[in-house]
């Protein structure tokens, strides 16, 4: 007989996709009071494992467990940062030895560092260096807010901009910067929205918004016109990678809330689509989330609130839908979507909504955490570890697809038990054959 017995824990990615369909609604998981508020972030993956946010007092916050586990640092800068955004493209990765992504240029595979630049109160701006946790502070732009950064794909600049029209882009990954104030009217700027030939500048005075055509055909910015929406408010914006996948909120002088639809349809003119208005108060930060594989077939708006909620529209029905309410109306801010990476999965999206005290909420099933960790562990008679998801199980489906392996009789007989205080967490007890 032998004195140990290693087994290998083997569980079947395919029972992902079908305990989504029975459970894919969004479920909590995190929560810290010690946490500050979440105004901006970034996932690095479709499948949003990797997230980064930024803070108040110069913190940033980072899972690299889908929002299960998270830890902070300290930049160094006293100041509220508003706004983060990295260099990334349709066919970056990233690469989990070295920490550098691998970027196609004119079929060529290039090694950048995976830069992200942050954008903060008093004209702060960070270069940093997402998984070395190195910092370059450049204060000597300006004294404006930063209110919003973007990394333009197509022409691989980043673009920031603030207060009183204050823009600035730089073409070597924020190293050095160039800078410049709009013409009158100059406005809050909220958003950037980035083509080939056209960057547009959005933002309001607490009266209008308005949007900036700023050309950069000839290599350098001019200005090329702007467009007003009368007795507005910009609440968010967001840009994907679908043609027709961008959307804005509004707020009208007398409170209604509105959501809009645009596009490019020449260079330097955006189409607007008339507006749905909003069934619900206070919205936040909304996301798209289109199916690619599936000619869009699948495709959600989520939109946060103020008030704790998350809400759904689908384009091609034109419905609301409530998905979520916090208990506590804790405020959510940012909202990041993914999903399937390939057209061989199942069509699936996958979401995370980010507030205050620390709240997490995702939307989709994967797997959070193993403990302890079970790769070749030693057997005498039995041994037993824990598994969580971002969802509650259906014990059912996992009993059958989970598949534990030995070296001494192949698969290893299992029993699969709910934790009582925590549902999305399960306990796999392993027996050794007699």
């Amino acid at each position: 007989m032998r004195c140990c017995y290693h087994i290998l824990l083997s569980l079947l990615v395919l029972f992902n996709v079908q305990i989504l369909s029975a459970q894919s609604s969004w479920y909590v998981i995190h929560q810290d009071l010690n946490f500050m508020p979440m105004y901006s972030a970034i996932a690095m993956q479709p499948d949003l494992n990797d997230i980064f946010a930024v803070s108040d007092h110069g913190v940033i916050y980072e899972s690299h467990s889908h929002g299960y586990h998270w830890e902070s640092f300290n930049t160094g800068v006293d100041v509220k940062l508003n706004s983060i955004a990295f260099r990334y493209s349709f066919s970056a990765s990233r690469n989990k030895k070295d920490d550098f992504m691998h970027v196609k240029s004119d079929q060529q595979f290039i090694t950048v560092p995976q830069i992200a630049i942050i954008g903060g109160d008093g004209g702060t701006v960070l270069r940093y260096e997402l998984f070395q946790k190195t910092v370059d502070i450049i204060d000597t732009l300006t004294n404006e807010n930063i209110n919003t950064v973007s990394f333009n794909i197509f022409t691989d600049e980043y673009w920031i901009a603030g207060n009183n029209g204050f823009v600035a882009y730089s073409k070597d990954d924020g190293q050095t910067w160039q800078k410049f104030y709009l013409t009158p009217p100059r406005f809050k700027i909220k958003k950037i929205f980035t083509t080939y030939s056209t960057i547009y500048l959005w933002g309001d005075d607490s009266l209008n918004i308005y949007v900036k055509k700023i050309s950069i055909d000839t290599g350098e910015p001019v200005e090329v016109g702007t467009d007003t929406l009368k007795e507005q408010i910009l609440i968010d914006l967001i840009q994907t990678e679908s043609e027709y996948g961008n959307y804005f909120i509004t707020k009208s002088l007398g409170d209604t809330l509105y959501l809009w639809n645009f596009f490019e349809y020449r260079p330097s003119s955006l189409l607007y689509e008339s507006p749905i208005q909003m069934p619900f108060d206070n919205p936040s930060h909304l996301n798209f989330y289109f199916d690619y594989y599936n000619y869009g077939s699948a495709s959600y708006i989520w939109v946060t609130s103020l008030n704790g909620q998350i809400w759904s529209f689908e384009p091609f029905n034109m419905t609301w839908h409530l998905e979520y309410s916090d208990p506590f109306e804790r405020p959510l801010g940012p909202i990041l979507t993914g999903g399937r990476v390939s057209d061989q999965e199942s069509p699936h999206a996958f979401g995370i909504a980010l507030g205050n005290e620390g709240v997490a909420i995702f939307n989709g099933f994967v797997m959070l955490d193993i403990f302890p960790k079970p790769g070749n562990l030693s057997l005498l008679n039995q041994t037993s570890f824990s598994l969580v998801f971002s969802n509650i199980p259906n014990l059912n489906t996992l009993n059958a697809k989970t598949l534990i392996n030995s070296n001494y009789s192949g698969a290893l007989g299992v029993q699969i038990s709910q934790d009582d205080q925590e549902p999305n967490k399960v306990h796999i007890l392993c027996s050794k054959p007699d």
